[in-house]
């Protein structure tokens, strides 16, 4: 009967550990793939704003030719640049920094949506390396504990 019961204790040890290092083995790659996805997050925010500068920049470029032109077709109308030619120049000058700003505005936006998703996900693998870690020490728990309470089942069954 003793042999038995020192069996089945070390096979319940090798269960535990076998347990604690699937689960292990699973938060690891949690923790990983959260890693991974931080990181893509973090790449996309420094895309995003490097779009964003991007579309700011042909923004204010194209702003800058449809206002020569308008000042083109004023002068040749013979028009002189005050008053409401001017007004009609300045609104026009105003609204396309108007543009501009929201392009940079946008961006910034979804730049920093980015940097928070990536935030999120250093979070959760944080969580998922404390959880390996607290299943490997699970682990070790259980296999000391099928192992002492083994022992003292065969130490019961000698006596």
């Amino acid at each position: 009967m003793p042999f038995i019961y020192a069996a089945s204790a070390i096979v319940g040890a090798i269960s535990a550990m076998d347990s604690a290092n699937a689960s292990s083995t699973n938060y690891n790659a949690q923790a990983q793939a959260a890693q991974t996805n931080a990181t893509i997050a973090r790449n996309n925010a420094s895309g995003a704003q490097r779009a964003a500068n991007a579309n700011e920049e042909a923004s204010r470029r194209k702003s800058a030719y449809a206002l020569s032109q308008q000042r083109a077709a004023i002068g040749q109308s013979g028009v002189a640049f005050e008053g409401s030619p001017l007004d009609v120049l300045g609104q026009s000058a105003g609204n396309a920094e108007l543009d501009a700003l929201n392009i940079r505005y946008q961006g910034q936006l979804q730049a920093t949506n980015y940097l928070n998703q990536g935030l999120m996900q250093e979070a959760q693998a944080g969580a998922a390396q404390q959880s390996a870690s607290n299943a490997e020490d699970a682990g070790s728990l259980g296999v000391a504990t099928s192992l002492l309470s083994g022992a003292g089942k065969v130490a019961g069954a000698m006596a």
